[in-house]
């Protein structure tokens, strides 16, 4: 079948990963015997589900039709998968700076928990398009960049356990900034 024949849902590209403890960009911190419990996060928080294997969904920022977002959960879920790692991108959480909206996002929250899956989120990017779906990947105004990053673990606390700060930082087209500003980043945003 063309593409032109394929069902959106089915366009999803669903990659298994393995998620460890300790992986670069992740924020959790491990227990006092340095691995988490079965069953648990790295921050020792109860998992809904205690698979380490997730599959990388994107399903807020890529699907992108509200009402609908439980189908494409619905084959997240049937890979047996107890992780889906979701963006939780700044220019679609708030643009134009200051006026947020958490449709898709809270969408994706509640449809990815109703499976009793884990959310891996990523956090990303620099928002200063200020278009809606034209990312810009350089250092962002870090006064900015904390406001963003408090919003969005403030509104999921309890609800996502484990975060991940940028996509591929270590991929040159996802990230314009040295080294040094990356380390500063994760260092703000911990």
């Amino acid at each position: 079948m063309g593409r032109a024949g394929i069902r959106p849902q089915a366009m999803i590209v669903l990659l298994v990963l393995a998620f460890t403890v300790g992986t670069p960009g992740v924020l959790a911190a491990p227990d006092t015997a340095g691995q988490p419990a079965a069953g648990q996060s790295a921050a020792g928080v109860p998992l809904v589900n205690p698979s380490r294997f997730g599959v990388v969904t994107h399903i807020a920022t890529r699907y992108g039709i509200y009402g609908q977002q439980d189908k494409p959960f619905d084959l997240a879920a049937g890979t047996g998968a107890g992780w889906v790692r979701e963006e939780l991108r700044w220019d679609w959480v708030e643009h134009p700076i200051g006026k947020q909206d958490w449709g898709f996002t809270d969408e994706m929250v509640q449809d990815a928990r109703a499976r009793n899956l884990d959310i891996l989120g990523v956090l990303g990017y620099n928002n200063s398009a200020q278009t809606a779906g034209k990312t810009n990947f350089t250092m962002p105004d870090m006064g900015l960049w904390k406001t963003y990053v408090a919003a969005v673990v403030g509104r999921y606390k309890g609800q996502i356990h484990a975060w991940e700060v940028w996509n591929e930082p270590d991929v040159l087209y996802f990230w314009s900034g040295s080294v040094a500003d990356y380390v500063l980043l994760l260092r703000e945003t911990y």
